[in-house]
């Protein structure tokens, strides 16, 4: 499975051979890098085994690493379906939108709280400033001719101030939201006028301080105010969040050329329709045949956020329809 120093096509390995002259980690072998937040511990091993065997292995007392950051359960648990090293960053967040941005406050929501309050198997290490961004969003799939995915082309937390003023109300939320043990984060409505779903990369700043490339709590004074500020703090890339919107479409007009460009809102009973799900880039759908919809009734629970488990689209029966 995937291990913590697992990000960005580095060295990825368990253990690291250990210099005896130098009395390091010989210097082309250093190269670390955390895909998770957490405490972990540093292990010797003098045969590089650690195995039971008689003086194999010792761990460090007092020797604990704190990384800030988020840890997802991506390691191959239930919740998630990305399982390899880097598998953070292709985490799903499934958010939507309706016709003219029609959406629900709270429905979009990053939550790592405790005590059973937040996404299950995830969690935060979290310094004074624990805040969460996004990305511009990602351009258009290639999608091959029998509607398969070719080739995507996302967008990666720090590189660039995102642009998504078209994308969503700014309202009085922003663009960099707290989230830490205790708080939880909720993305902003989706504008009215958007019309295509979207894809955007999930970001987050370990109370990061990068002018300095300190945290938020330096000794020379560079205080909270000046941490997790500039979207290149947001340096951990926590997942692809999924904007989904569908279409209620005639039957003369559902595919072809004109694709459903006259949409409907509302239908009347004995009336024939067809029901369109527009997929967002970055591989949000399948190009297999398992893909399904189902009708549930409406009540304040189908607003949850889609990673609850007793949403009502996972715990009620519904009417199962086949997809093309």
């Amino acid at each position: 499975g995937p291990r913590p120093l697992s990000l960005f096509g580095r060295r990825r390995r368990a253990t690291w051979p250990f210099s005896q002259g130098a009395g390091s980690v010989a210097a082309d072998e250093a190269e670390m890098v955390f895909m998770w937040g957490g405490l972990y511990k540093l292990c010797y091993s003098s045969d590089g085994h650690f195995t039971d065997a008689a003086n194999s292995s010792a761990a460090l007392a007092g020797i604990t690493v704190r990384v800030l950051g988020v840890k997802s359960p991506c390691s191959g648990a239930p919740t998630s379906a990305a399982r390899d090293d880097g598998c953070i960053e292709k985490e799903r967040w499934e958010c939507f939108f309706g016709h003219e941005g029609e959406g629900t406050v709270g429905s979009c929501q990053f939550d790592f709280r405790e005590g059973g309050q937040g996404r299950l198997g995830w969690t935060v290490e979290a310094g004074t400033r624990s805040r969460i961004s996004w990305t511009s969003a990602f351009d258009p799939d290639v999608i091959t001719s029998d509607g398969h995915l070719s080739s995507s082309h996302p967008q990666w937390c720090a590189d660039a101030t995102p642009d998504t003023a078209g994308l969503f109300e700014q309202g009085a939320t922003g663009t960099m939201l707290d989230a830490d043990k205790e708080t939880h984060a909720e993305m902003p409505l989706v504008k009215s006028d958007q019309s295509a779903p979207f894809s955007v990369a999930a970001c987050y700043c370990p109370s990061y301080f990068r002018e300095k490339g300190l945290g938020c709590t330096s000794s020379d004074g560079s205080g909270v105010e000046s941490c997790c500020e500039r979207f290149n703090e947001f340096i951990q890339h926590i997942g692809v969040v999924y904007f989904w919107t569908m279409r209620i479409c005639d039957l003369d007009n559902y595919s072809g050329v004109e694709a459903c460009s006259t949409p409907y809102r509302r239908v009347l009973p004995q009336q024939r329709f067809v029901v369109r799900v527009l997929c967002p880039p970055g591989g949000g759908c399948k190009g297999d045949q398992k893909s399904r919809i189902k009708l549930v009734a409406l009540t304040q629970e189908t607003d949850l956020p889609s990673w609850r488990t007793d949403h009502p689209c996972k715990t009620e029966r519904g009417g199962v329809l086949q997809g093309e």
